[in-house]
Order: C-alpha cells, then sequence, then structure tokens
C-alpha cells in the first residue's frame, strides 16, 4: 500500500498478503506550516475513507494508494487603533480556511471616540473600509484593526446661555438684597 500525504508523518505503507487488512495512519491531525499558517487533515481518500487520523480498514486485495486531504488555515488577529479607542468583533485570533467566504467584522468606539476605517496587513481585503461593519477576505496570515479617531465635543453657546442668564440673575437679586438692607430710612 502507498501513502500520499503532503502534510505529517503518515505510516502504515507497505507491502501487505492478500486479503489482509491494512490502515492508513497519521500521527499528527494539525502540522504547523511556519509563522500564522497551519494545514489541518480532512479525510482520507483514494482506496481509503475516514476522517479520523486512523483510516476505516482497507482490505488488501491489490495495490491500493490512501491519500490524506489537508486544508490550509490562515491565523488572523485582531487589533484596534488607539487600544482604547473601542471594540473589535471577533476579538479573539481565529484560523480562516483557505478559500473561505469572506468573514464578517464588526466595530464599535468607545465613549469619546468614533469609527474612522479598518486596515488589514497584505493578504487580507476589506470589503469597505469606511463601514463599521463589513467583511473581510483572507489569503495570508495577519492582522485586522479597527481605526478610531478621538471626537472633540462641539462648542454650543446656545446651550450654555441658560446657564450664565441663572447665574447672573441670582447674582443680581443676592446684589439687591443685600443693598436693600443696609440702607437707612430717614
Amino acid at each position: 500500500m502507498t501513502i500520499e500525504s503532503a502534510q505529517g508523518s503518515p505510516s502504515g505503507g507497505g507491502w501487505y498478503d492478500s486479503g489482509v487488512t491494512a490502515n492508513a495512519v497519521l500521527s499528527d491531525g494539525t502540522v504547523s506550516g511556519g509563522t500564522g499558517i497551519q494545514y489541518v487533515f480532512i479525510d482520507w481518500s483514494g482506496d481509503a475513507s475516514g476522517t479520523d487520523l486512523t483510516s476505516d480498514d482497507i482490505v488488501m486485495n491489490y495495490a491500493k494508494t490512501a491519500t490524506a486531504n489537508w486544508k490550509t488555515q490562515y491565523k488572523v488577529s485582531f487589533a484596534t487603533n488607539p487600544g482604547g479607542g473601542g471594540t473589535v468583533t471577533p476579538s479573539v485570533e481565529t484560523w480562516i480556511d483557505q478559500g473561505a467566504n469572506p468573514i464578517s467584522i464588526s466595530a464599535s468606539a468607545s465613549s469619546g471616540y468614533s469609527f474612522s476605517s479598518w486596515s488589514a496587513t497584505t493578504g487580507i481585503n476589506i470589503a469597505n473600509a469606511q463601514s463599521s461593519g463589513t467583511t473581510a477576505t483572507v489569503t495570508a496570515a495577519g492582522t485586522i484593526t479597527a481605526n478610531f479617531t478621538t471626537t472633540i465635543p462641539e462648542f454650543t453657546p446656545n446651550l450654555l446661555l441658560p446657564v450664565f442668564m441663572a447665574i447672573t440673575l441670582l447674582l443680581v437679586i443676592g446684589y439687591k438684597r443685600k443693598t436693600t438692607r443696609h440702607q437707612t430710612i430717614t
């Protein structure tokens, strides 16, 4: 039996007597592909079947080939800029399958901030960088960042005018009372 696998260390291959049952075996279902990349075992194909690391039984009645199928995943991190400017969903590192549908991302601003834009490292494409709720297509490991700007409250004198008028009125009334008490009548 021949075992084909692009990743990992398969075992179980070799010569078998006719009628004997054999299995193709992988030692690990997740293999590192370097920084931010991993390969995850999916299933067996060819003359083998099953989704476990050990294939279903294979009856050896002729030369057989078992193929281990893998998928590539990219690690994506999420961040905010500045750090306290808001939150992003998802908020934890996650593994995304190569060729997967775009992932949904959203950002919410903290008090005193407003959402500005999305940015991402090479290999991650943001559908609408100006929208706080959008999608991202991932073709490489990287980071998606929600950017926020500080909001400066607008000075509106119309809101303060009644306060100043009330303070002025209280001061005038207090002054008149004070001056009226000290006058002598003749």
